[in-house]
């Protein structure tokens, strides 16, 4: 998911210990905790880089709290998203959490992705921190708090697997904060397959091709997107099995 994410002009480092230990928290939430940070990055990179993804524990006590308040001495299972992209000023640094809160242009961004990220953190007592530098990257590093590993199943709950559906959404819609806001929507994690989003009628199309044996089993539009009527769209679907 993250290298369709990310795209391929971005070089991507996935690094877990071994020892790494367990976290209490909704594993769709920390997925999109993941996916939004990926995304972060990648804007931060328009000619490509590096994305690293770090997984390892990390113990803190009274010393640490004192120099990183809200900090609380335990222990903790770090991830740490960083990138080789251009950094941020401190000023940036300060307000990147805040709702709405965006630097891309009019139209690229809704402002919520890193406000989602700070919003599940703090719901799954954790902390995040940032460091960044102008036009040398940024890393943040998250902390979740460790839990002793419990049972596994023999078994998988059958009525919880029964939950999710099978179905793919495609989605077409020329506006970039919406394909995102729509793709990383939590309700997308009730399918199997993905949302699939694509600005235009001929992307759409082609993703399909290439990546699904039949038709979406929800192709979605803009009412008003150009060079598209549902007829049109409905027969290169047909077309395309």
């Amino acid at each position: 998911m993250l290298r369709r994410v990310i795209g391929e002009n971005i070089k991507l480092g996935v690094s877990v210990d071994s020892a790494a230990g367990c976290i209490n928290a909704d594993p769709g939430q920390i997925e999109q905790v993941l996916v939004n940070l990926a995304a972060n990055a990648r804007d931060a990179m328009p000619d490509g880089g590096h994305l690293n993804i770090e997984v390892s524990n990390a113990e803190f006590d009274e010393n640490y709290k004192k120099s990183h308040p809200p900090a609380i001495p335990g222990s903790y299972v770090m991830f740490a998203v960083s990138d080789t992209g251009c950094g941020m000023d401190r000023k940036t640094q300060s307000q990147i959490f805040d709702p709405f809160f965006t630097t891309k242009g009019l139209g690229k961004g809704t402002g919520l992705g890193l406000a989602t990220v700070y919003g599940i953190v703090k719901q799954s007592g954790g902390f995040i921190w940032v460091y960044s530098e102008k036009e040398k990257g940024t890393a943040f590093k998250i902390y979740l708090p460790r839990v002793q590993r419990g049972p596994r199943p023999d078994k998988l709950d059958p009525d919880a697997e029964a939950q999710r559906g099978c179905e793919t959404i495609l989605l077409a819609e020329n506006s970039e904060s919406l394909r995102e806001m729509a793709f990383w929507n939590p309700a997308s994690l009730l399918f199997k397959s993905p949302i699939v989003p694509k600005p235009s009628p001929a992307e759409s199309v082609k993703c399909w091709t290439t990546l699904c044996d039949r038709p979406p089993c929800l192709p979605q539009r803009k009412m008003s997107l150009p060079m598209w009527s549902p007829p049109s769209r409905h027969e290169q679907f047909g077309n395309s099995q």
